[in-house]
């Protein structure tokens, strides 16, 4: 099998990126872990922002699962940028995000990783290399809120699943918050 063409560099989603964010100091950048597949080696990347001390919240972002639905990793990489102009934006809010679960699928458009799987599947049996890294990184770690951004071309506008919390209020208050912002 032919593997498909390159069409996104993850080296410059991550240029624009660490760009974007190097204007502040308190956006600290880690190294995850590295996924490799034949002619095909990527860093998954986790940026660490918290721009002052008396935190309250702590919230964990991700996107860029299923590579071909890049607006998850990109709405990402613009939301790290108004973070980066704006600090005070979302107050005692410290945000860790990993905006590219899938960089083969990224860079080759694909749904599935190298290896064929499908990653939001893939969290009970971890036998993808992306979602073994993501599930060490995430061990023992707690938050308020954890939001993995996807993209759906059948969709009209934004909508969300919720699990794990019966109660509503918080995803209520998001999806009025975008609304108020126009989307």
């Amino acid at each position: 099998i032919e593997e498909p063409p390159a069409v996104r560099s993850i080296e410059d989603f991550y240029n624009r990126i660490e760009q974007a964010v190097s204007v502040q100091s308190f956006i600290y950048i880690q190294t995850l872990g590295e996924v490799s597949y034949v002619n095909f080696k990527a860093p998954i990347k986790l940026y660490s922002i918290a721009s002052r001390s008396g935190l309250q919240k702590r919230v964990f972002l991700s996107g860029g699962i299923h590579g071909n639905e890049p607006a998850g990793a990109e709405t990402l990489a613009s939301f790290m940028a108004s973070l980066a102009r704006n600090p005070a934006k979302f107050g005692p809010i410290a945000f860790d995000i990993v905006p590219l679960i899938n960089p083969w699928g990224f860079s080759h458009d694909q749904r599935f990783n190298g290896d064929g799987r499908d990653l939001n599947r893939d969290f009970a049996s971890f036998k993808g290399q992306e979602s073994r890294i993501l599930t060490s990184y995430l061990q023992g770690k707690r938050y308020d809120l954890m939001l993995d951004h996807h993209e759906d071309p059948n969709g009209k506008g934004f909508y969300m699943y919720q699990y794990a919390m019966p109660d509503q209020k918080l995803s209520r208050k998001i999806i009025e918050a975008i609304r108020a912002d126009g989307y």
